[in-house]
């Protein structure tokens, strides 16, 4: 059915999509199938550290160093940062450089050589700052 994805605002075919609010009650919105997508091309520092095996101190240590960063930092206390395909890639490859025996300097020399952004990063990064306005 056509009617406004209440990520996007834009007239798409949607789906209900029941989610949670902050108070913990479900609520039922409509969302496209691209904002359904992207949502899935995101994850927070803890599913990352789930996913990956690091300690969340560990990683949020790398991160106040410079090693590895996130492509959207949290924005100040009780935000999240969102950390995109291509950092989970990267930090992955930083780990395991680390393991083989190669300094955080040049594992994080070289997985920050790598190309900073595609257009599919820049597509990305637009539709997911279409939902802040």
């Amino acid at each position: 059915m056509k009617v406004y994805c209440s990520k996007c605002h834009e007239q798409k075919n949607v789906e209900k999509v029941k989610t949670i609010d902050m108070q913990g009650a479900d609520v039922l919105t409509f969302e496209c199938l691209d904002c359904q997508k992207i949502k899935d091309l995101w994850m927070t520092s803890f599913k990352l550290c789930k996913v990956l095996g690091i300690q969340r101190e560990r990683l949020k240590d790398w991160q106040l160093r410079g090693f590895v960063s996130a492509s959207f930092p949290a924005d100040g206390q009780g935000t999240k940062a969102n950390f995109s395909r291509r950092d989970v890639i990267k930090i992955s490859t930083f780990k395991k450089m680390i393991e083989m025996g190669f300094s955080r300097k040049v594992a994080s020399e070289t997985i920050n050589q790598w190309p900073i952004k595609t257009n599919f990063d820049i597509q990305i990064a637009q539709h997911l700052q279409s939902f802040d306005d």
